[in-house]
């Protein structure tokens, strides 16, 4: 399947779920609001762009290099990163019921909790998160190419971790992230596109002041998650 079948099947699924998914995601619009006003009111337009990069750091760390610099001094800041990736994570996972027919449409905001309700989800989204970011950041401080590469390779790691856990899988984090980097493996240039295919979704968030990330956020997320399944399937 093209990235072009993974937005349409995403878009489809989005508009047949509207509200279900506008509540789901509601932390993440949260997070992301809370990051625009604060670069809104200092006038930092370059960060209020790097701020919508930012709200995808959980699942894509390839849009993390480029806020690296500016969150490696902050400890607020990366405790705050780590935090939206936690639960950005549990969203992630009922993402991937929904794409594979397993999700019941109910109950959204319970849903928000997602990745407390297994302490391996817990445990394995803080760990894999800190990992990623330690070698993602590694590789870019030797190349900023290499460090995009890597951070692609890595990009599937917690879903990855998510259906081993299901499966009574044991599986390590290193192991997850491994896994990624063998599923990613000849795909790595196919996600970039899809990634890259959603700039100008990005530029109507900036120009519509924000209000636009909740049609592009879970738009946005729910593609990613159907390449993911796209992988295992093919697989």
């Amino acid at each position: 399947m093209n990235n072009r079948q993974f937005k349409i099947n995403a878009k489809k699924l989005f508009k047949q779920h509207f509200s279900f998914f506008l509540i789901l995601f509601i932390p993440y619009f949260i997070f992301f609001y809370l990051q625009y006003v604060v670069d809104f009111i200092a006038l930092d337009l370059e960060a209020i762009y790097k701020g919508l990069l930012l709200t995808d750091h959980a699942s894509s760390q390839a849009e993390s290099l480029l806020v690296t610099n500016n969150l490696s001094s902050s400890p607020l800041s990366m405790t705050a990163v780590l935090v939206f990736s936690i639960i950005t994570s549990g969203i992630l996972f009922v993402v991937l019921d929904a794409v594979r027919g397993r999700e019941d449409y109910t109950q959204p905001v319970r849903k928000w909790g997602t990745i407390f309700s297994n302490g391996s989800y817990f445990i394995g989204a803080i760990v894999i998160f800190i990992l990623q970011t330690i070698w993602t950041v590694l590789w870019t401080l030797l190349l900023i190419i290499p460090g995009i590469v890597k951070s692609l390779a890595y990009s599937q790691a917690i879903l990855i971790y998510r259906d081993a856990v299901d499966k009574g899988e044991s599986i390590s984090y290193i192991e997850a992230i491994s896994r990624s980097r063998a599923l990613m493996n000849g795909h790595k240039w196919q996600y970039f596109k899809l990634l890259l295919s959603f700039i100008g979704w990005w530029i109507l968030v900036i120009l519509t002041a924000g209000l636009l990330v909740i049609w592009v956020g879970p738009y946005y997320q729910i593609a990613k998650v159907n390449f993911y399944n796209g992988l295992v399937d093919k697989g």
